[in-house]
């Protein structure tokens, strides 16, 4: 009698904009004959999320423990049994402690899988929790980023809390996506409101160098093609129209901000009474106009939000002033020469934004590749600005669900914290052991704290690397190969033969999400974007997974790896569970029984294996204008910036073109860009055949026929692209979707598609050591035919 499919509830929650997503698996005799999204994911998964059976049956995957044979990166292994390899791994490590210290090991890990527990945000709990056990190691995660530490950074300094919360999509007259392209990065939540606020009368400003495909698809009523790198000359311009024009909130400004404080001009400090005086208040003065005179600001009610001002000898001026003084510097005329957009267009978008009206307009802050460059934190800041002046800033969420309007009272927000992330500290509370190694170094800065180990105080021999790939990820790939080669030993669990993988000693067959069990959090539109919650108030819901079919050959969940390494250093006590299903149910009865958590008194283990997804109904997020920054407001001028020896106009800023489209190795003509796209996250999915044939003009160089005629290059043809880190080859696509001087390539793709990190370098962003990938210039060359003959039949990955 034949038997019918089973039913099995599976999760995807790669590092991209739109985790997670459950699909359905229907199973029969360990084959899937039936995939589709959950009933219950009310806006589709993308073709990443659809290619998970493709990438489970992958013949690339690596399903048994390898050890390597000759010299690093030649590609030789010998299959070994896990007892050998797990042995290998903890004798490795041991030496590299004997030797040097703790200290000298180092545990690299990004994002890949958000899930719990064997993915990045059980890391933890699991693979931190045995290191520490074991005396420590240097985390390459905890400094530093790979995508967009600027936004935090910076939005802490000004609001403090990066949840911040701008006018809805509906409500807005123009919306601006700076830098933004949600019609690849955000197709879960965003994408729809957008489309949404369009079909209502919504207009669309996209600040892009080149045409992406949210402006191909959404046509905008404005679009800048800016030189990259000059977002806050462009930011500026703007505000100078909208200063000169009387288009900025005064109401706003003076009761939610620090505008009206004052700013000594010879050290940039708030004035306080102690100036004055030699003692008193430390609170920052202000310019009372009813009373004509300074006093501290939570008693004045009336304050001056423009003036020079001399107590003394002190010569001041408002924190709006010193805006002012910045942005006046850039009219659009000057910015036009700079950003190589005319000025007619940014004086129309400036007009048009700052007529908006209070709550009617907005930038699109958080999510840009303006980040990624060495004036990232200044482009926050900027952009900010811009939502700041005009009113456009309705507060930050916080869990406490009342709306408190007392800007300087006592209580102040505090940013949200997922449900699964309180389970975990509770989990930790019980297991909890303190990292005794404090050295950190930027997480793109791997091969600098490897090769120059005086830059950081660091002295690494070896290197354990889970859910992350630096050699692909990380600026300067060959920097990044050239410090791998000279460490002693490396480890590294994967479920491919990666960039990284190729100079590992041991490698640890990990498995795929369908083989494994897995919980994380989301919500209706992708849990990342957190001002939905309060706006359009989401479903949160819990994913949940099981194994679709047993791990393919003797490939192990990563918690799995983790508990059998735990064994084998002398730490098993320490590590009780038998599987990863058992590590979730104690962590979700201990969450259950936690009295903040009152949404989870519901959520057994039996009703997630059912459903699936499981709706928590937690309370709405408060919205509150009760900032936990210094002041108690919104931080137009950062006092704090000084001390970072940045320029603190407006908040991190720019003087008069300080900084503004700075590229390393510029003597190469090129702008090179490198953006996420929709068919990888970072350099997951890189290889899985159904997307590479679904379209594969996305993973070609974007070039302009004014740079591509010059050269002799047409549409099609293969080119090598290069600077002085090193060449790639790929084919090109001439159109004028591109900018005369850029030229755009997504990142993410293993060495046969171009790999991009290859020419950036590892420069880092400021104040945030971001990886400043788009600073970055190249060359660009036709591939001459008996060239491209000879290197026809060589390995991609030798390339390298």
């Amino acid at each position: 009698m034949a038997t019918e499919p089973q039913l099995i509830n599976t999760v995807c929650a790669p590092h991209c904009g739109n985790y997670p997503c459950e699909f359905q698996a229907w199973v029969k005799d360990s084959e899937i004959v039936r995939f589709k999204p959950h009933p219950q994911m009310t806006t589709a998964p993308c073709l990443k999320g659809f290619s998970l059976p493709d990438r489970l049956m992958n013949p690339e995957r690596v399903l048994y423990p390898l050890r390597r044979v000759g010299p690093r990166g030649g590609g030789r292994w010998e299959r070994i049994s896990w007892q050998e390899a797990l042995e290998a791994v903890s004798q490795g490590l041991e030496d590299a402690k004997v030797r040097h210290g703790n200290d000298s090991v180092a545990m690299y890990h990004y994002a890949s899988q958000h899930t719990l527990p064997g993915g990045k945000n059980g890391a933890e709990a699991s693979i931190f929790r045995l290191l520490n056990l074991w005396g420590g190691c240097v985390p390459a995660y905890q400094r530093g980023s790979l995508c967009w530490s600027p936004f935090i950074e910076v939005s802490r300094r000004l609001f403090g809390s990066w949840q911040t919360v701008e006018p809805q999509d509906g409500d807005c007259n123009w919306i601006v996506l700076w830098g933004n392209n949600p019609f690849e990065t955000a197709v879960r939540g965003p994408l729809q409101s957008f489309r949404k606020a369009k079909k209502a009368g919504t207009k669309f400003a996209v600040i892009d160098p080149v045409a992406s495909e949210t402006v191909e698809r959404l046509s905008p009523d404005e679009h800048l093609r800016l030189t990259p790198g000059t977002d806050i000359a462009l930011a500026l311009s703007m505000m100078e129209v909208i200063l000169s024009k009387g288009l900025i909130d005064m109401k706003f400004l003076a009761r939610y901000t620090n505008a009206p404080f004052l700013v000594q001009v010879h050290n940039g400090r708030f004035l306080r009474e102690k100036d004055l005086r030699g003692s008193g208040s430390t609170e920052p003065l202000v310019w009372e106009e009813s009373k004509g005179d300074f006093v501290p600001f939570p008693k004045a009610r009336n304050p001056a939000l423009s003036g020079q001002f001399s107590p003394g000898e002190v010569s001041c001026v408002t924190a709006l002033d010193r805006l002012t003084q910045s942005a006046m510097a850039w009219p659009p005329e000057r910015a036009a020469e700079v950003c190589g957009v005319p000025a007619e267009q940014i004086r129309r978008l400036a007009l048009a934004f700052g007529k908006a009206g209070s709550g009617r307009a907005k930038v699109v802050v958080r999510y840009g590749g303006y980040q990624r460059n060495v004036n990232g934190e200044d482009a926050v800041a900027a952009l900010h600005a811009l939502n700041i002046l005009t009113g456009n800033f309705r507060g930050v969420l916080t869990g406490d669900t009342s709306e408190v309007e007392n800007y300087h009272g006592e209580e102040h927000a505090t940013e949200l914290t997922r449900v699964t992330d309180i389970g975990i500290q509770e989990v930790a509370k019980r297991y909890a052991t303190p990292n005794p190694v404090l050295k950190r170094f930027p997480v793109n800065h791997l091969a600098e704290a490897i090769l120059n180990p005086n830059r950081y105080g660091t002295n690494l021999h070896a290197l354990l690397v889970m859910w992350g790939n630096p050699v692909n990820q990380n600026g300067d790939t060959k920097k990044t190969i050239e410090a791998l080669k000279t460490l002693d030993f490396i480890a590294v669990s994967d479920i491919f033969l990666t960039a990284t993988v190729q100079y590992a000693d041991v490698v640890l067959p990990a498995s795929t999400n369908l083989e494994r069990y897995t919980l994380t959090e989301g919500c209706e539109v992708g849990r990342t974007f957190y001002p939905a919650l309060y706006d359009d108030e989401p479903k949160m819901q819990l994913f949940y997974g099981k194994p679709v079919i047993p791990p393919r050959g003797e490939s192990k969940d990563d918690f799995d790896i983790v508990c059998a390494l735990a064994k084998v250093m002398g730490y098993g006590d320490a590590f009780p569970w038998t599987s990863a299903r058992e590590w979730i149910e104690e962590m979700i009865d201990i969450a259950r029984r936690n009295p903040r958590l009152p949404w989870l008194k519901d959520v057994t283990m039996e009703r997630l294996e059912r459903e699936g997804v499981v709706d928590i109904p937690v309370p709405r997020p408060g919205l509150s204008l009760a900032l936990s920054t210094p002041s108690g407001r919104v931080e137009l001028y950062n006092e704090g910036a000084i001390d970072r020896e940045l320029s603190p106009v407006p908040c991190f800023g720019v003087e008069d073109g300080i900084r503004i489209g700075a590229i390393t190795g510029n003597s190469y003509p090129l702008h090179f860009l490198t953006p996420k796209t929709i068919f990888r996250a970072c350099s997951t999915f890189s290889n899985e055949g159904r997307i590479r044939r679904h379209n594969q003009r996305f993973n070609r160089l974007l070039m302009h026929p004014d740079d591509a005629v010059p050269r002799d290059i047409q549409d099609g043809d293969t080119i090598e692209v290069f600077n002085e880190r090193g060449r790639i080859e790929v084919e090109v696509h001439v159109s004028s979707r591109g900018r005369p001087g850029v030229v755009r390539l997504p990142q993410g793709g293993y060495p046969e598609d171009g790999l991009v990190n290859i020419l950036t370098s590892d420069a880092l962003s400021g104040l945030s050591e971001n990886a400043a990938y788009n600073a970055c210039g190249v060359e660009v060359s036709l591939l001459s035919k008996d060239l491209e003959q000879e290197k026809a039949g060589r390995s991609a990955a030798k390339v390298l």
